[in-house]
C-alpha cells in the first residue's frame, strides 16, 4: 500500500482481432450542425468509404465519396451543403457511412440535426 493507504492498482488491455469489416463509433460533431461539421468513425480494416446524408423522407441530399478509409480513426469535413451547394434547412437528417473492401461490406446509420441560427 502507498502512504494514502491505497491498495495495488491494476489495469487491463483487451485487443480484438477480426477479419470482419466493421464501422464503430460513428459520430458527427458538432451535433446539431450549424455551418459545417465532421463525420468521424473507426474502421477495423482498410476500405473504400462513402457517406450519404438523407432527409427523414428518404431523399438523398448529399453524398461524399472517397472518404478516408484507413484502419482506425477517420474524420471527414462536411460543409453542411446539399449536392447543389445549398445549405441544408433546419431539421433532422439521417446519415449512412458505407465501407467496402475486396470481399466485405459494412454500414452504420445515425441521425444528425441541422440548426442554423
Amino acid at each position: 500500500k502507498d502512504r494514502l493507504d491505497n491498495g495495488p492498482a491494476s489495469a487491463s488491455v483487451a485487443f480484438v482481432v477480426t477479419s470482419d469489416l466493421r464501422i464503430a463509433s460513428p459520430l458527427v460533431f458538432p451535433n446539431p450542425v450549424d455551418r459545417d461539421g465532421h463525420f468521424t468513425y473507426l474502421l477495423s480494416q482498410p476500405a473504400r468509404v462513402s457517406i450519404q446524408v438523407y432527409s427523414v423522407a428518404g431523399h438523398l441530399v448529399r453524398r461524399i465519396d472517397d472518404a478516408p478509409g484507413a484502419p482506425g480513426y477517420n474524420q471527414v469535413r462536411w460543409d453542411g451543403l446539399d449536392q447543389d451547394g445549398n445549405p441544408l434547412g433546419n431539421g433532422a437528417y439521417l446519415y449512412v457511412i458505407s465501407a467496402r473492401s475486396a470481399d466485405r461490406a459494412a454500414v452504420a446509420r445515425e441521425r444528425l440535426i441541422v440548426l442554423r441560427r
